[in-house]
């Protein structure tokens, strides 16, 4: 883009790469900012299992939401902490492994779909500002932790679980885009 042009809506505003929490061991993914203080991010993005990681390899597609609700601490002028933000991911697992699951098992053992997750997490992020001039003006480390709710609900459903035993953590890094 040349100066004075404005980006199109259509352009992603940021490329994401995450490991963990749920959405593969390795995860790419892009999306948009939007909102009056630019709060609120929407992702699509594409992870996957390796077979050596689980027994069997996965591949996920994911759709995330996140809320970012705490406005940064500026700990310089070129970084800023993002203390607090809530979010939602919804994967669809695809690929045949996920019909070998219910083999073997009585009718209704399993009661929910075992190739869709939701999962809600807290994250926390640094931003560093890199400058206007690069195409990539900003570079994020984040940092989230939480559960998918089906976990949750098995949990009210089976007292032999503790809370925290499905937990998951990831981490991830964003480039922003000018």
């Amino acid at each position: 883009m040349s100066f004075g042009q404005k980006r199109s809506k259509l352009i992603p505003n940021y490329l994401n790469i995450h490991t963990g929490g749920g959405n593969g061991l390795l995860n790419f993914g892009a999306g948009y900012i939007r909102g009056k203080k630019s709060k609120h991010y929407f992702e699509l993005g594409y992870g996957f299992v390796p077979s050596n990681t689980r027994g069997r390899a996965k591949n996920i597609i994911n759709a995330k939401y996140t809320l970012w609700l705490v406005k940064p601490f500026l700990i310089s002028q070129k970084i800023g902490y993002y203390p607090l933000a809530l979010g939602n991911t919804f994967s669809y697992f695809f690929g045949p492994q996920h019909e070998g699951l219910i083999a073997g098992y009585p009718r209704g053992y399993y009661w929910f779909r075992t190739d869709v997750t939701s999962r809600y997490f807290l994250a926390t992020r640094f931003d560093i500002k890199i400058g206007e001039e690069n195409s990539i003006n900003k570079i994020s480390f984040y940092g989230d932790i939480g559960r998918t709710l089906l976990y949750s609900v098995t949990k009210f459903r089976n007292d032999s679980l503790d809370f925290f035993d499905f937990m998951n953590v990831g981490f991830g890094c964003i480039l922003y885009f000018k």
